[in-house]
């Protein structure tokens, strides 16, 4: 999982070390992960936690995040078979059905690029 979400960095912000500030979806998502509001609150609602925009810029707190939205939306019972990270890469991207949505694809083939750097 750590490697997956290295390549996400990597597509997200080019590593950007430290984004001051959103830099996808018109400025509204953020950190080095681009999490936006609605995945971190829906991870609020999932585990009961607190997170709020400026945790985003935590790499600890992001990679939390990004493990607990995942271990939600990617499992064997909701996709029907065993999760990839293709499918993990298309949820991040997509939202809970990313992994169904042809508009993730391409999201898919620049992480699966960043893997095999």
């Amino acid at each position: 999982m750590e490697l997956l979400m290295t390549a996400i960095m990597t597509v997200e912000t080019g590593g950007e070390k430290d984004p001051c500030h959103g830099v996808g979806r018109d400025g509204l998502s953020f950190g080095r992960m681009q999490i936006t509001d609605v995945c971190r609150e829906d991870v609020n609602r999932i585990c009961g936690t607190n997170f709020v925009r400026d945790d985003c810029f935590d790499l600890d707190k992001s990679k939390w995040l990004f493990r607990r939205y995942i271990g939600h939306y990617a499992t064997k019972e909701k996709l029907g078979r065993e999760v990839t990270d293709e499918d993990r890469a298309r949820i991040w991207n997509g939202g809970p059905n990313g992994w169904k949505h042809s508009c993730t694809r391409g999201y898919w083939e620049r992480v699966k690029k960043a893997l095999a750097r």
